[in-house]
């Protein structure tokens, strides 16, 4: 193994369900503006961009330790007042094309379309500043994967990241919206793009924004529709994101034509070779009892740049687990992320066991482990098999006779590429819609999108 400069996780992607909402200003309520905000970091208050047209949802409510996720028919349990320059039309959107700040208040009445056994919500209220851009607007490369962690902390996820290095940060890995991307060559790569301006973040509309590729040896790459019964998983392109595939020696880049007709071009996008990588660290986010769920491998070229959509051969080298690389139906999105999960080994039903791991991640020449352990609450036996049967997705480590049950050697899990998904359900996505919304499910388009 190389000598390790073990760097931070880029990817704790997301928590239970609880952040694919924005809180109001008095945490009590929380909504969905549809806007583009893959960590759900918009506030109160925060500043949209001038022509964005939204479509408001409330999504949750919180009664004293209490949260409840409603849906259109609970605003039957509120009056609401629209204040400043927006007003409902027919589809319940707001066309945002005149400057100032936009309030939606709802307060409780548990009135005659409310079921009678609603708890008594309390009310609440979001802002929206309707802004022009200030200064030289910016189109950037959002590096939420490394803002994620520390977005995670904040709502209380307890999720933590294995391999830093020590003294190290996740802000080292925090790169420069403005820069460059480099993607290796012929893989899917899934950039997402945020929008600034001389004040900061400004927020706008997924459905207002269109995302071209301008350049050389750029392919778009669109989800695939599940084709059952052999596939139930939904591909998805999340809010902001352009996903592609950069041939040898394409140089290319997004513009997007945003609210009120502003056109902005990306950062370029780079070609590379898998060969320039000279280095690999392999790092994982593991829950509050050690178990790990989702895992990194950050590639960089002998000038300390990071190259994206690096095709990784995940294994293992100790014990077994359940182990999906990221594409378009999955919640890491692109070859060098890992989703994880257990139900590889049989379980106790009646006492906590520890498990031990490594997980293996391969380039070429480059290859970096991290051990793994964690304990495994008790669980009580399925009514619906009479035996254990281990995931499909399970990869299993030498003690288990370097075999997955297809009688490879050493077997390793390669990346699906752009379009290929696997049958499967994910016990911890839950954990990862959090800080996503997303990371990945659909979010509820009140405008038919």
């Amino acid at each position: 193994m190389h000598a390790p400069r073990r760097l931070a996780l880029a990817l704790a992607l997301i928590g239970p369900l609880a952040g694919c909402y924005h809180f109001g200003d008095l945490g009590k309520l929380g909504f969905d503006l549809n806007t583009a905000d893959v960590l759900y970091e918009f506030e109160s208050g925060g500043r949209v961009l001038l022509g964005t047209h939204i479509c408001p949802a409330l999504l949750f409510a919180r009664v004293g330790e209490q949260n409840y996720l409603l849906g259109d028919p609970d605003l039957a349990c509120f009056d609401e007042t629209l204040t400043g320059p927006a007003e409902f039309d027919a589809e319940r959107c707001w066309t945002l094309d005149t400057l100032g700040e936009v309030t939606w208040k709802l307060v409780p009445t548990l009135g005659d379309g409310c079921p009678p056994d609603y708890p008594e919500f309390e009310g609440d209220r979001i802002r929206v500043e309707v802004v022009a851009p200030s200064g030289q607007p910016r189109l950037g490369f959002d590096d939420w994967r490394v803002r994620a962690p520390p977005r995670a902390s904040a709502i209380g996820d307890s999720m933590t990241v294995v391999g830093l290095a020590p003294g190290r940060t996740l802000a080292d890995l925090r790169e420069d919206p403005s820069a460059a991307r480099r993607a290796v060559a012929d893989q899917l790569d899934v950039p997402m793009l945020r929008l600034a301006d001389d004040l900061g973040r400004l927020y706008f509309a997924d459905a207002d924004a269109t995302l071209e590729l301008v350049g050389e040896g750029a392919t778009p790459v669109d989800p695939a529709e599940p084709v059952p019964p052999e596939n139930y998983v939904t591909e998805l392109r999340l809010a902001g994101e352009r996903p592609l595939v950069l041939a040898a020696g394409g140089h290319a880049r997004i513009q997007a034509t945003l609210p009120g007709g502003l056109v902005l071009e990306s950062p370029e996008l780079i070609a590379v070779s898998a060969e320039e990588a000279t280095e690999l660290d392999l790092v994982v986010a593991v829950t509050s009892s050690g178990a790990p769920a989702y895992a990194y491998a950050e590639v960089r070229d002998g000038q300390d740049r990071v190259l994206h959509a690096a095709p990784i051969e995940w294994g293992m080298a100790e014990g077994a687990l359940s182990l999906i690389p990221g594409d378009l139906g999955s919640d890491g999105r692109t070859g060098e992320y890992l989703t994880i999960q257990g139900g590889c080994e049989p379980p106790s039903e009646t006492e906590s066991i520890e498990r031990h791991a490594v997980l293996r991640a391969r380039l070429g020449p480059l290859e970096d482990t991290v051990d793994l352990v964690w304990t495994e609450q008790p669980r009580p036996p399925s009514i619906f098999s009479d035996h254990f049967q281990p995931d499909p997705t399970c990869v299993f480590g030498d003690e288990f006779g370097g075999d997955d049950g297809s009688g490879a050697d050493d077997p390793l899990v390669e990346d699906h590429g752009c379009g290929c998904s696997t049958d499967r359900e994910s016990p911890t996505a839950p954990a990862l819609v959090s800080l996503l919304a997303l990371v990945f499910i659909r979010r509820r388009r009140r405008d038919g999108r």
